[in-house]
């Protein structure tokens, strides 16, 4: 169950002397859960392919901070991709170009018209070969909190990873857990429910992240064909 901070904090977007991300007016998580009738998400998710970790807890913190009393817990994901095949399926596709006779991969590689209507980019989507385009994908999440006591941010618990074979570091360690307080804010559900909890599903997690990298890997593929003028309209 999550604690108040000690006294001495671990350093934090706040403390950190770094370059600080500029704050963004208006923002919308990646993913997110609010109450109904709530304005503001009481849990939310922030995922970053290209992000910096750091970049990350910024905008952890700007949740937190912000919209404090609202938003409990931000959950940071950040992805790092494992021997990315890009420049292997660039150098296919100019091969292609330049003798279009020559068969190189498969369906997924041909040339065809760009897609004209939500059902052809669906189809599309479905159809790519995420590995073709987009490597494996380590995780490392984070969860944050804020501390009304210290009026600061913190890290809640050790930083999480998951690797693509299914490891997870620290060896051992449970998926991190939120309360029925912290989903539902200052909604009375009946009693006291703080201590009662939800864990994170790992298994969840991944198949997010797998729908990311499949819209990953249609989205390469499509700014490849742009840049290489090989898609027709």
């Amino acid at each position: 169950m999550a604690k108040e901070p000690p006294p001495s904090l671990p350093p934090t977007p706040t403390t950190k002397k770094k370059k600080r991300k500029a704050a963004a007016t208006i923002k919308t998580p990646d993913y997110a859960f609010r109450p109904r009738q709530s304005t503001f998400p009481t849990i939310v998710f922030e995922v970053g392919w290209t992000e910096l970790p750091y970049d990350l807890a910024s905008d952890a913190e700007q949740w937190l901070v912000k919209c404090a009393g609202h938003v409990n817990v931000v959950f940071t994901i950040h992805l790092t991709e494992l021997n990315c095949p890009l420049p292997t399926r660039q150098a296919e596709y100019l091969l292609r170009e330049e003798s279009p006779n020559v068969h190189v991969g498969d369906d997924d590689g041909s040339l065809s018209p760009s897609p004209s209507t939500a059902s052809d980019y669906i189809h599309e989507r479905a159809n790519i070969i995420v590995a073709d385009w987009v490597g494996d994908v380590v995780i490392t999440v984070n969860v944050w909190r804020y501390s009304a006591k210290t009026g600061q941010v913190y890290r809640d618990g050790v930083e999480y990873t998951l690797y693509p074979d299914g490891r997870s570091e620290p060896d051992g360690v449970e998926a991190p857990w939120v309360s029925v307080k912290d989903v539902w804010g200052q909604r009375d559900q009946g009693g006291d429910t703080g201590e009662l909890a939800f864990k994170l599903d790992w298994g969840v997690l991944r198949g997010y992240v797998e729908d990311g990298r499949r819209d990953y890997a249609f989205g390469r593929k499509k700014d490849l064909e742009k840049k290489l003028g090989m898609v027709r309209e």
